[in-house]
C-alpha cells in the first residue's frame, strides 16, 4: 500500500497531461473555427479547422487504432467534428443577423439622407 501511495502524484500528473493532449485538438480546433467564422468572409476558409481534423483522424488511424480499437477513436473525432458544427452554426447565424442589421440600419440611414 505504501508503494501505490508513493506513485499517486505520479500518476495524477500522468493522468492531467493525457487530459490536457486529449483535450488540445478541442481548444484549437474550437478557437480557430471561432476566429475563421467571424473573421472571414470566403466560405471554404471555414473548413480549415475540418481539415486539419481529418488529418487528425488519419494519425489516429495509423497510430491508435491498433493498441486502442475503433470505437474509442472514431467517438473522439465525431465529438470533434459536432463541436465544429456547433461552434459555426451558432456563430454563423450570429453573424448574419448582426451584419443584417447593420445593412438595415444602413440602409434606413441612406433613405433619411435622400440617397
Amino acid at each position: 500500500m505504501f508503494h501505490l501511495l508513493l506513485a499517486a502524484p505520479v500518476l495524477a500528473v500522468y493522468g492531467a497531461a493525457a487530459i490536457f493532449v486529449l483535450s488540445l485538438p478541442f481548444w484549437v480546433g474550437g478557437l480557430l473555427q471561432l476566429v475563421l467564422t467571424v473573421f472571414c468572409r470566403k466560405k471554404p476558409v471555414y473548413a480549415i479547422p475540418a481539415v486539419l481534423g481529418v488529418a487528425g483522424v488519419i494519425a489516429s488511424a495509423v497510430k491508435l487504432v491498433p493498441s486502442v480499437g475503433v470505437g474509442p477513436v472514431a467517438v473522439y473525432w465525431l465529438l470533434y467534428f459536432v463541436e465544429l458544427l456547433l461552434i459555426f452554426l451558432v456563430v454563423y447565424n450570429i453573424k448574419r443577423a448582426v451584419l443584417g442589421l447593420i445593412a438595415k440600419k444602413k440602409a434606413s440611414t441612406d433613405a433619411k439622407n435622400g440617397g
